[in-house]
């Protein structure tokens, strides 16, 4: 793994820890589909008392799906499930749990 992968990598990890806490924060949980897409259409209903976060945590989903939208076109299906597979690895190093496979057409 080259030094801009790894850097990469905990970038990722960075983004995707913030939206847990986030999510922590607002109590939604976002493994629910319809959770994400209540939050990615603007409603905030399950986290109406912290508007603020439940804004940034949609933003940051937004960011997260782009970026795997970018990524999926530039390296292909194969190259997001092998990079979906090293950052696999990499949360199960950090101690995060591994109960969900990439969504490659977002939530829904």
């Amino acid at each position: 793994m080259s030094l801009t992968e790894m850097h990469e990598g905990d970038a990722l990890l960075t983004l995707r820890t913030q939206i847990g806490r986030l999510a922590v924060l607002c109590n939604v949980d976002i493994s629910r589909d319809d959770n994400v897409t209540h939050l990615l259409s603007g409603d905030y209903s399950e986290c109406h008392q912290h508007p603020r976060e439940a804004e940034l945590l949609r933003a940051l989903l937004v960011l997260l799906y782009r970026l795997e939208t970018s990524v999926s076109e530039d390296l292909g299906i194969e190259g997001l499930v092998r990079l979906w597979g090293q950052h696999n690895d990499l949360l199960a190093r950090h101690g995060f749990p591994l109960n969900c496979q990439p969504a490659l057409n977002g939530p829904g």
